[in-house]
């Protein structure tokens, strides 16, 4: 029997990849097309959730098939909330790719890098397609490692954005982002001290939270805004979700 050769991916290998917003962009409308054709199996998450430290923790398992884009693989994948008191990242996981023809295991790597940028590039895609024209102002709470890419891939899908204001709970987070934004955005940065002076009015909100706290009212909203929500749980009031005109979903069935 020959020998099976895997590719060992860490997360220093897949940053060095430098791949792009127009790359990362790309490859996941791809696989939204898949979606929306049919061309996909992808079954409903499973999990486990560890909850001793905290009551948003989860591990999931998330296999999925492309069939147009010659795609399969394993994600196995945990998001706990109190690990950055540890030293530790909120995610982390491995995902598996798989041989279509063969089944057999082709790399293993570190996940949550690319997760971030899987995450950021559908919350962007959706936003850039749902924002009103001309959208000005990007209100972002939530300043970690889906914030920072979250912020990336917003700056560049809706290029008409002057002004984005960020808030965290966590003001050195603030600073950071503020900071490494100034090299790829050239409108506004603000730095907000409250949720209200950063949602308030925005064109565009997005929530990178652990969705513990529900944090977002209805009065942040203006006429023709869209609000995305990427956590775990859920950051806007019951209030604020029946305020909406309409919701976007990826899976109708699912909801």
């Amino acid at each position: 029997m020959k020998p099976i050769d895997v590719l060992l991916l860490s997360r220093e290998d897949i940053v060095a990849l430098d791949l792009t917003p127009d790359q990362v962009v790309d490859a996941v409308t791809k696989a939204l097309d898949e979606h929306a054709a049919g061309t996909y199996e992808m079954k409903p998450k499973i999990g486990v959730h560890p909850i001793a430290t905290h009551p948003a923790n989860f591990i999931h398992a998330m296999p999925g098939y492309l069939k147009d884009m010659d795609a399969c693989g394993l994600k196995w994948v945990g998001a706990f909330a109190r690990n950055g008191e540890r030293g530790l990242p909120n995610v982390s996981g491995v995902q598996i790719f798989n041989d279509t023809a063969t089944g057999i295991p082709l790399a293993i790597m570190e996940c949550a890098y690319l997760t971030g940028l899987r995450t950021a590039a559908v919350s962007a895609i959706v936003a850039r397609e749902c924002a009103p024209e001309g959208a000005h102002t990007l209100g972002l709470v939530g300043c970690g490692f889906e914030g920072t890419k979250h912020l990336r891939f917003l700056t560049h899908e809706i290029p008409s954005l002057t002004t984005v204001r960020l808030y965290d709970i966590r003001p050195e987070a603030v600073a950071r982002l503020a900071d490494e934004a100034a090299d790829y955005f050239d409108g506004e940065i603000v730095r907000c001290d409250d949720l209200a002076e950063c949602l308030n009015g925005a064109d565009v909100l997005m929530t990178c939270t652990d969705g513990s706290a529900q944090v977002v009212h209805p009065e942040f909203f203006k006429p023709g805004a869209v609000a995305v929500g990427i956590e775990g749980g859920c950051a806007f009031t019951a209030e604020a979700l029946q305020s909406a005109d309409k919701f976007v979903v990826d899976d109708e069935e699912l909801t």
